[in-house]
């Protein structure tokens, strides 16, 4: 099929465009479209974007899917603030990536079809000035973090992406995070994260205690006998909760545990606590409300 050029029907009254199928396209004129705010690029098959994209002076969200590579001056999109890569795209990323100083808000998805998990890339934690980081439905079996470049780090989402985890990534570093998802929740036919990743977890973020909101949920096993707490036959999670101070909003959903630790119950700052999905009694939910009287409890 012969290339050609890429047009946009009233370009002037647009601020968002994607363009499917990039590599179908000889040329794209950036300069027509250079007042957009949003632009996407998907490609089934290998497609560099063009180093002529930093005519976009406005642009400020850039969505990169499948086959496309991020162009080499990627650091020169200086009105950047907002990176979303999916699926190969993310191991498309020129170095030129750490030198970025506008982008502080990063989306990644690696749900690769019939492939086998892969290690996450090393530049996630390179981008020096982040300060969200939302990775859900990742398939890593393993995530390394740049301690150096993680301090600026204010809310990582690491939720649905637990499952292919061969041992729980050290998040000591983040030391500015006050939003933390850690859900084990699982989607699209996704296999439950391996229960003993949950006690590496608590070790990884122990000293974390400047976080104001923490999701735990639907960490769980079947076997009793897997369970970090076991008391008079029944099953809780580890009474740490005194590590986090600072916790605001706390979810330990359908952990299906029978009590809640003390810690939690000691918590003066919480002032929302989700504990649907859990074995709890009427005596246990009566009991985690006396004790928390400025706080919501969800437990629906």
């Amino acid at each position: 099929m012969a290339l050609k050029k890429f047009n946009l029907k009233n370009a002037q009254e647009s601020k968002s465009i994607f363009i499917d199928k990039a590599s179908d396209y000889e040329v794209i004129d950036f300069k027509a479209i250079g007042h957009i705010e949003e632009l996407g690029f998907s490609s089934k098959k290998d497609y560099h974007i063009p180093e002529d994209l930093v005519l976009l002076k406005n642009l400020k969200s850039l969505g990169v899917n499948d086959h496309c590579h991020l162009p080499s001056n990627i650091d020169q999109l200086k009105s950047l603030e907002e990176l979303n890569l999916s699926n190969e795209a993310i191991y498309n990323v020129p170095d030129s990536i750490k030198n970025t100083t506008s982008i502080t808000d990063l989306k990644i998805v690696f749900d690769p079809k019939d492939k086998e998990p892969q290690v996450a890339p090393d530049w996630i934690f390179d981008v020096k000035n982040i300060e969200t980081l939302s990775a859900p439905v990742c398939r890593f079996s393993e995530i390394k973090i740049n301690n150096d470049n993680a301090n600026q780090l204010k809310e990582v989402d690491l939720s649905c992406s637990l499952s292919d985890l061969k041992i729980f990534p050290d998040l000591s570093s983040l030391k500015n995070v006050k939003k933390l998802n850690l859900s084990a929740e699982t989607v699209m036919g996704q296999k439950m994260p391996n229960y003993e990743l949950f006690g590496q977890m608590l070790e990884s973020i122990k000293d974390l205690g400047q976080i104001e909101e923490l999701d735990i949920s639907f960490w769980r096993t079947k076997k009793k006998s897997e369970r970090l707490v076991v008391k008079d036959g029944k099953v809780s999670i580890p009474d740490v909760f005194d590590h986090f101070p600072n916790l605001f909003r706390l979810s330990i959903a359908d952990m299906k545990i029978d009590f809640v630790p003390e810690s939690i119950l000691e918590l003066k700052k919480l002032r929302e606590l989700q504990i649907q999905g859990n074995n709890f009694s009427k005596e246990e939910i009566a009991r985690i409300k006396s004790r928390l009287t400025n706080c919501s409890i969800r437990n629906y």
